[in-house]
């Protein structure tokens, strides 16, 4: 199989039709002109795309800027309430202090009295204990707020870095967006001047490779796939017929998009 065209499958040379008026340009040729408009226009959108991820970085610190003060903000808030838990317990501690105490003066025997006085004794030890979990958890507490408060500043300055990152990428965007609009406008009129079989037969095999649908023959390799062109093909390319590579797919062309 050679690859080229039936007249059904809209790969014929252009021989019997009228000629196209300048400046379209049917066959190989309008081939190859759509082809490298196609490649500029993928080299610009790569570019937008590169210049949309600029500010990627700067949105990555800011959102674990966020994160970290939204752990934060849940552990003081855990912390407080474990804080007022804890006074809580003192306060409790403290009642059961007072209520021995009053128990002991009220004693009436010695037996009874010591048992008071190891329990007093034993709960002042305990009411110590919680005191000092207070005031380690309201310095914690500190500490977090401290923290927050740097983490704070350092969102800010984040946050002022992505602003500035967003603008630049507006700006490269929109330069990009211009030569697009450019390429695209350019683009069309590169397909108009197709007659519809040829564009067809281009935009199949540019949807099924995606970066390019034409590929030059050099020294008779198809440098789309880099497989040896049949010489049949050869000639049907010389001779300005659309020759597709029976491995890649290709519209097979000559360097410069010469057909002689």
């Amino acid at each position: 199989m050679s690859g080229a065209a039936s007249p059904a499958g809209a790969e014929g040379d252009a021989a019997g039709e009228a000629p196209r008026p300048a400046p379209a340009a049917g066959g190989l040729d309008g081939i190859l002109r759509l082809g490298e408009v196609d490649i500029r226009l993928s080299e610009a959108r790569r570019r937008r795309r590169q210049a949309a991820e600029q500010a990627a970085p700067q949105e990555a610190r800011v959102a674990d800027a966020r994160r970290t003060l939204e752990r934060l903000a849940e552990q003081l808030k855990q912390g407080t309430l474990e804080a007022k838990r804890q006074e809580g317990d003192a306060r409790a501690k403290q009642a059961e202090i007072e209520k021995t105490q009053a128990a002991i003066n009220q004693c009436r025997n010695n037996d009874e009295y010591k048992a008071l006085l190891e329990q007093l004794e034993r709960r002042k030890a305990e009411l110590s204990q919680l005191e000092t979990a207070v005031l380690e958890a309201y310095e914690a507490q500190d500490r977090r707020q401290a923290e927050k408060a740097q983490l704070e500043t350092r969102r800010k300055a984040l946050e002022q870095d992505l602003s500035e990152a967003r603008k630049r990428v507006a700006a490269a965007t929109g330069e990009v967006d211009v030569q697009l609009a450019g390429l695209e406008a350019e683009r069309a009129a590169a397909r108009a001047a197709l007659d519809a079989q040829h564009a067809a037969v281009y935009e199949k095999v540019l949807a099924q490779h995606g970066d390019s649908a034409v590929a030059d023959i050099v020294d008779q390799f198809c440098q789309g796939c880099f497989v040896k062109v049949r010489p049949e093909q050869v000639s049907q390319v010389r001779g300005g017929q659309i020759v597709t590579c029976f491995d890649c797919g290709r519209i097979l062309v000559f360097r410069g998009g010469r057909t002689a």
